[in-house]
């Protein structure tokens, strides 16, 4: 294959893969509750983002205290006077870095510490799982109250620290028993199920199994693209591809294999 050939191949492949998920993103999107859940977190992250640059000062009083949601003051106003739609518009905001902050940073400290000491083992994995199990037990809420009241700190950046380092626990604790299993045990999780597209999203390696033996084994996306066993076809084709048109559903055809009986089942073969 000449260098030409290598080079139209793998753009080829860039374009076929860009196309496919292009495909499965609009797939997606039929279905209605993702698009209802999607325009609500998208609203909410424009309101946010470019609703402070449109709405008055929230810190700004004037003489209507108390005042009902009106055109003038859509959510009404407090009780010195200060509009609440403006409040909630500069807050969302804050709300937003905070989440998006202390959650990223809970991670990373959830990672590190729940996988470091899952692969440490011995005194390191004690220590730091008994410093899990101290802060998991702690109230967080009570606990954050109190640390923000001794530190006496103002701005987001001391909220989203201690948010997030009373919030890293219980997502260490669960790294870090699967990380210990996997040391220990070696251990992989295995799917049994009929639901074959549901394995090939989860799943790094299949086999598919008939008549009581395994008929094909490879790797997810392998079996989805090149099966060559008219089981595994008939699997693929009994359930929904979310990635093409729709087309009418078929289930596997005939009697299922086995040892020769009343019914006669006969075995599928596999193709040559």
């Amino acid at each position: 294959m000449t260098a030409t050939n290598v080079v139209a191949a793998v753009a080829a492949e860039a374009g076929d893969s860009g196309a496919g998920r292009l495909t499965e993103l609009r797939a997606a999107f039929r279905s209605p509750r993702l698009v209802a859940g999607a325009c609500i977190v998208g609203f909410f992250l424009l309101l946010g983002i470019l609703g402070p640059f449109f709405v008055a000062d929230p810190n700004q009083l004037s003489h209507a205290q108390l005042a009902p949601p009106s055109l003038s003051h859509w959510l009404g106003t407090t009780q010195i006077g200060q509009d609440v739609f403006a409040q909630l518009v500069v807050s969302a905001r804050a709300s937003l870095v905070i989440g998006i902050g202390a959650g990223l940073l809970a991670t990373v400290v959830s990672v590190v510490i729940g996988i470091s000491g899952g692969y440490a083992g011995g005194f390191i994995d004690e220590a730091l799982s008994l410093l899990s199990n101290v802060v998991l037990v702690i109230p967080t809420l009570p606990l954050v109250i109190v640390i923000l009241a001794y530190v006496k700190a103002s701005g987001l950046i001391p909220l989203i620290v201690i948010i997030a380092l009373t919030s890293w626990a219980a997502a260490a604790r669960v790294l870090r028993a699967q990380t210990r299993l996997r040391e220990e045990l070696g251990f992989s999780v295995v799917f049994i199920t009929h639901d074959l597209s549901l394995l090939l999203e989860i799943s790094d390696r299949l086999a598919v199994m008939y008549a009581g033996e395994i008929v094909e084994q490879a790797p997810s996306e392998a079996v989805g693209t090149a099966s060559a066993h008219p089981y595994t076809l008939g699997l693929l084709r009994s359930f929904p591809d979310m990635r093409s048109a729709r087309r009418e559903l078929r289930g596997v055809p005939g009697i299922p294999a086995g040892p020769a009986g009343p019914l006669g089942w006969v075995p599928i073969r596999a193709a040559v």
